[in-house]
């Protein structure tokens, strides 16, 4: 998710990745904010956990934090199994898992629609048991 300050600096960042995909000959597309959709499933307090990749001039990039990486991989799961690979090489430890079940249960409380997160609950369960 790409953040600017203030929000219409976006203009800027998007100048500069379409300058960068004619220079490298990336697709156009390359660099997008299409996953802002996403970001309701982000977990409380993402934003306090950022990590800082580096500062490129005025550009300072940040990545979420291992655990909140592993909670939108956990929902996305059930649909992409490559994220399903993905947690299971990044391995969780207890700690995460116990934090991936506290994120479930916010979500089902916060949940407009009744939402139940039962198939991620399955996938979790079955990493905390070592099952394949």
């Amino acid at each position: 998710m790409i953040v600017t300050d203030p929000a219409e600096r976006f203009a800027e960042v998007a100048e500069a990745a379409a300058r960068t995909a004619r220079e490298l000959d990336l697709a156009p597309t390359w660099l997008n904010n299409d996953s802002r959709m996403f970001s309701w499933l982000l977990p409380i307090g993402w934003s306090e956990r950022l990590e800082r990749v580096g500062t490129f001039g005025p550009l300072r990039v940040e990545a979420i934090s291992r655990r909140d990486l592993l909670a939108l991989k956990l929902i996305a799961a059930v649909k992409r199994t490559q994220d399903l690979k993905d947690i299971e090489t990044l391995g969780p430890s207890a700690d995460e898992i116990a934090f991936l079940h506290r994120y479930l249960d916010q979500m089902e409380l916060e949940s407009l629609d009744r939402a139940s997160f039962d198939r991620q609950r399955a996938l979790l369960d079955d990493l905390e048991n070592g099952d394949d």
